[in-house]
C-alpha cells in the first residue's frame, strides 16, 4: 500500500491541523500518480523529542516521507517540490514566530518486497 508518513514536532501539533495537511498532501500526490488514491494511507507521527545535529535550537520540523511503488507517476520529479509547496503553504500563516524545517523524501519499494493482508476478527462462538 503506498503511503505517506507525516512526522512533526509535537510542540506545534496544536497550531496546525495535521490530518488536513496529510489530506492536502495526498490530494497533491493524486495529481501525479496513476494509482487510486483510496489505496494510499497516511500516518501522522508526532515526535516528542528531536535534535538537529548538535543544534539545541527550538526549531520545529515537519518531515513527509512518500513511500510508493516505482513507475506509478505521470511525472515523478514533480512530487518532492509539489509536496514541499503544500506543506509550506499550510504552515506559513499558522506557525508564526517559529522556524519550521520542512523536508520531503520520496522512497520507492519494489512490489516483490511488499506484502499486504487483511485480517478479519472472527466473532466469538457460543460455547
Amino acid at each position: 500500500m503506498p503511503h505517506i508518513r507525516l512526522e512533526y514536532s509535537s510542540d506545534i501539533a496544536h497550531l496546525l491541523d495535521f490530518r488536513k495537511l496529510a489530506l492536502d498532501v495526498l490530494w497533491e500526490i493524486g495529481q501525479n500518480v496513476t494509482t487510486d488514491l483510496t489505496k494510499w494511507r497516511a500516518s501522522l507521527l508526532p515526535a516528542g523529542e528531536h535534535v538537529f545535529g548538535l543544534d539545541i535550537s527550538q526549531d520545529a520540523f515537519i518531515h513527509v516521507e512518500v513511500v510508493d511503488f516505482p513507475d506509478q507517476y505521470h511525472s515523478e520529479n514533480l512530487i518532492p517540490g509539489a509536496v514541499l509547496n503544500v506543506v509550506r503553504e499550510g504552515v506559513k500563516d499558522v506557525v508564526i514566530g517559529r522556524t519550521v524545517r520542512v523536508t520531503v523524501e520520496v522512497r520507492h519499494i519494489a512490489p516483490e518486497g511488499y506484502i499486504e493482508d487483511v485480517v478479519f476478527a472472527m466473532p466469538a462462538q457460543n460455547v
